[in-house]
């Protein structure tokens, strides 16, 4: 279970590597990468920035990560949870992004 930001990407990225080598539904393949594409971004954004860990977006976020990671695992054991693990992921995703406000910062 992450306690930060950075390794809760780092753990969600791992499972949905696995998640993706695993699932031979095209489409889940092609999302699988840009979720772990954009993971990876905001993994670097989250090294960059100063984080306060009493937020609660923060641990919000924190929480997100962690139960899209076991989502992800549990799609590693039954392939046809790989929707739930995309859904999860980018619940985490976004959750991140209210922290760093990277996708914010893009669009103005």
């Amino acid at each position: 279970m992450a306690t930060t930001i950075r390794s809760g990407i780092s753990d969600l990225v791992n499972t949905l590597n696995k998640v993706r080598n695993n699932t031979t539904v095209a489409q889940e393949q092609i999302e699988l990468q840009k979720l772990i594409n954009a993971l990876f971004i905001l993994w670097q954004q989250v090294i960059f920035d100063q984080m306060d860990k009493t937020d609660a977006d923060y641990k919000a976020a924190i929480r997100s990560l962690n139960d899209a990671e076991k989502t992800a695992r549990a799609a590693l054991k039954d392939l046809d949870q790989v929707a739930d693990a995309i859904k999860s992921a980018t619940a985490a995703a976004k959750a991140v992004d209210k922290v760093v406000k990277f996708a914010v910062k893009l669009l103005v």
